[in-house]
């Protein structure tokens, strides 16, 4: 961290929570302050424009938790005498001006709408992957990926539409699925007793199909060595390893680069958040055209039917009101 001795001091005036969450944000900025091998308060108001945009926040929220403390941190420097002309320009990084900061092509390509998430899902060969996209727009994921990984096919009532999800902590809460092409997908990998490699169409081996170990988890893998029913919930590792070579591509684990094309094609900002955030913006979008403008409890009711603790709801309630703003 540039002058990181002065940042310390600085720090130290807050608790530690504060302090941690103040030390991210500006970390943020340090790259800038390289490049122009000064202090961000020693910044001119050009610089620290391009600062701020080059951190390529994705909503007006994540914006305002990046840039708020870069400006308190500079009233502090200056307050300390450590600005040489004393004069202040954090008033002109306020209000609507922060609306420029927002990395305007990762926010209209994180969140999709419901009837795109479905699109991308007849791109996928295999009803397994589809199902990754569905149970997370449907909220259906949790703490460490708990809730989805842990998923059976008996925890879902196909003729109520209801699936009975566990999250890590042992809470239970039934989600009912209110579009029958979500329930669809989960039937169809249900059935699903093969996987297709490389989406169809794998140019590393010439075996091109293998059987999926037949285990009650939805979330299953190929059977193609000795220890595949050693443990039969897969792997975080395992979950992600197919959500990026979904929508980032294969990746090489040695150069770290990416050898082969995605199975998705121009999605590499979605991920599981992303796409639970989608469903989530999709819930209260959908609520909204029934009751108008949403109440707190509204809110709440989002909230608890997508998992998200109640201590979040500000912040998603401002996530989603961002989200709205921009896909105008």
């Amino acid at each position: 961290m540039y002058n990181e001795e002065l940042k310390v001091r600085f720090f130290s005036e807050y608790p530690e929570a504060t302090a941690k969450v103040y030390r991210a944000s500006l970390m943020q900025i340090d790259d800038s302050e390289e490049f122009y091998r000064k202090d961000v308060f020693n910044f001119s108001f050009e610089q620290l424009d391009n600062a701020f945009k080059s951190i390529q926040a994705k909503t007006l929220s994540a914006v305002r938790r990046i840039v708020s403390p870069v400006l308190e941190y500079i009233r502090w420097a200056n307050s300390e005498g450590f600005v040489p002309t004393k004069i202040g320009i954090t008033d002109l990084f306020m209000g609507e001006k922060l609306n420029d900061y927002v990395w305007k092509q990762a926010q209209q390509s994180s969140y999709i709408r419901r009837e795109e998430m479905y699109g991308l899902c007849e791109f996928l060969a295999n009803a397994v992957d589809k199902t990754v996209l569905v149970l997370a727009y449907e909220g259906i994921n949790g703490r460490e990926n708990f809730e989805m990984l842990n998923l059976k096919f008996s925890d879902i009532d196909f003729s109520s539409k209801t699936i009975r999800v566990t999250n890590i902590d042992g809470e239970v809460r039934d989600v009912f699925i209110e579009d029958q092409e979500t329930l669809d997908i989960l039937k169809e990998a249900r059935r699903e007793s093969s996987y297709l490699l490389g989406n169809g169409d794998s140019p590393r081996s010439k075996r091109k199909e293998f059987d999926l170990v037949d285990t009650p988890y939805v979330i299953r893998k190929i059977n193609r060595r000795r220890d595949a029913y050693d443990n039969e919930v897969v792997t975080i590792g395992f979950l992600l390893g197919k959500v990026t070579r979904i929508f980032k591509g294969k990746k090489d684990r040695a150069t770290g680069d990416y050898t082969e094309e995605p199975y998705l094609s121009d999605c590499e900002f979605l991920n599981l958040t992303t796409l639970s955030k989608s469903g989530f913006f999709d819930y209260c979008m959908r609520l909204e055209e029934i009751k108008g403008e949403l109440s707190t409890l509204d809110y709440e009711k989002a909230c608890i039917r997508y998992g998200i603790n109640r201590g979040n709801l500000q912040s998603y309630k401002r996530q989603y009101l961002d989200w709205k703003q921009s896909a105008r």
